[in-house]
């Protein structure tokens, strides 16, 4: 009767052969066939040799190569000689944002997709396009996501309307849907784009352009959306809030913890907590001979939403400026804004302390419902719309503060250790502050950028044409 062994487990720990003992059973091994010459002793121990010895050598596994960590904004630093660790933070910090903004090739190979774009809608269901998003605002990154918006004219919603029925109705839904669908269709005609239709309560339509790589997302809309606005202005109000938006977006992606298909933070919320904190802050930050200071406004954002508050209970508002609880709002409720004034009725209530009860009242709502994640989702109070939470979407709060928080550490460190170099040796150059914090590899979006302009190299054919 032959007996069987059981069979090793699949998972075992990385130690468990070491407790093998010295005299312990393998199973018998195979002998192998090696040929036998039978005329020849020599030959037959020599082959067997020869077999022996490639039996011993063994193929040499190489894993996937390490993506290291990269420095290539301080190609824009210069070889500077910094008086302290906060200016040189402060020059890295510019640098980033000039070498994550799009090159002239860039912006012409983007606008060439666009027309592309514009000539099939107008030939498929010929409504406007227009670009939103970061394009549009000021906030554009080399790898960012191209925002195209079809512009629905609605006639049951005409300024010449008194009631006007909502603009997110079913019978509107399934209109824009249908429109997205033709485009769609007319785009998977053209090889140069994968298309794919989104699967979302407000229809929309994602895309890829082959030749560039770049990603496309279509949507539609009867005006502008109101964020493009409210971004504008926060950005020319605090010209610092683009830059100190690249750094601490790259945090966070570089953790993977940005963007609402990670259900984590989105553009739009990012830039919002961001306006409000420069806002809180007003006049706090000194400024330097170059202009605004981007060091101290970056170390006391991460140590606010690090570990200053806790965004899991606390909602963040940008008109006015300022956070909210339970407490707070509970507080400005009872509390009249003069003391000639009393609040008799609901409506007494000034809109933007409405609005934030009722988010602080759907907090509360999921955690007596014991649903944790939208207990404790990130909470962002939209301007133009008090009732509505631009960070409805995110429910990592606790990643992103610790990721904060960590950066925080992090470039406190390197600066508490900040040595002065000579800028004849290179200084900065081998030396960054900012890349404690980041930990980031540009190899993929050095890719992506050299994809979209075809090598660097500008052509006189169609984008779509190029090889």
């Amino acid at each position: 009767m032959r007996i069987r062994f059981p069979s090793r487990p699949l998972l075992s720990s990385p130690t468990s052969s070491c407790r093998r003992g010295f005299y312990h059973a393998f199973p018998r091994a195979r002998i192998p066939n090696h040929p036998i010459f039978e005329n020849s002793l020599e030959k037959t121990l020599e082959e067997h040799r020869s077999a022996n010895r490639q039996s011993l050598i063994r193929k040499v596994k190489v894993g996937p190569r390490c993506k290291g960590e990269q420095r290539p904004w301080l190609v824009h630093v210069g070889p500077h000689a910094f008086p302290s660790g906060f200016s040189q933070l402060d020059a890295e910090i510019r640098a980033l944002e000039r070498y994550m903004t799009p090159t002239s090739l860039e912006t012409e190979a983007i606008h060439q997709v666009v027309s592309e774009i514009t000539q099939i809608v107008d030939k498929s269901v010929r409504c406007p396009l227009q670009i939103i998003g970061s394009r549009r605002t000021g906030f554009q990154m080399s790898h960012s996501t191209l925002d195209l918006m079809l512009h629905v004219t609605d006639p049951a919603r005409s300024p010449n309307s008194i009631r006007k029925p909502s603009a997110t109705r079913l019978k509107n839904l399934r209109h824009y849907r249908k429109l997205l669908v033709a485009v769609s269709s007319a785009l998977k005609q053209d090889p140069n784009y994968t298309v794919n239709i989104d699967e979302a309560p407000k229809p929309g339509s994602t895309a890829i352009h082959r030749p560039t790589g770049l990603q496309i997302h279509l949507s539609c809309g009867e005006e502008l959306p109101a964020y493009i606005e409210y971004t504008q202005d926060f950005l020319a109000e605090y010209p610092s809030l683009r830059p100190l938006y690249i750094t601490t977006r790259l945090i966070l992606e570089t953790r993977g913890l940005f963007g609402s298909a990670k259900f984590s933070i989105d553009p739009v919320a990012l830039q919002t907590i961001l306006a409000a904190f420069l806002k809180i802050n007003h006049g706090r930050f000194p400024r330097s001979t170059a202009g605004a200071s981007y060091a101290e406004p970056l170390l006391a954002f991460l140590h606010t939403f690090g570990s200053g508050i806790d965004l899991t209970t606390t909602g963040v508002a940008v008109d006015p400026p300022g956070f909210f609880n339970a407490d707070s709002v509970k507080a400005a409720a009872a509390t009249p804004t003069t003391p000639s004034t009393e609040y008799d009725a609901e409506d007494d209530l000034p809109a933007h302390i409405r609005g934030q009860r009722a988010l602080i009242t759907a907090k509360k709502n999921a955690a007596v419902q014991g649903n944790k994640a939208l207990a404790e989702r990130l909470c962002v109070q939209d301007p133009a719309n008090y009732l509505r939470d631009l960070g409805g979407s995110c429910m990592r709060t606790v990643e992103i503060q610790s990721a904060f928080e960590n950066a925080y550490t992090r470039l406190s460190a390197a600066i508490d250790n900040w040595e002065p170099s000579d800028p004849r040796d290179g200084g900065p150059l081998s030396r960054s502050i900012l890349s404690s914090a980041l930990r980031a590899n540009f190899e993929d979006f050095e890719a992506r950028r050299t994809k979209i302009v075809g090598n660097g190299e500008p052509s006189d054919q169609p984008l779509g044409t190029r090889k």
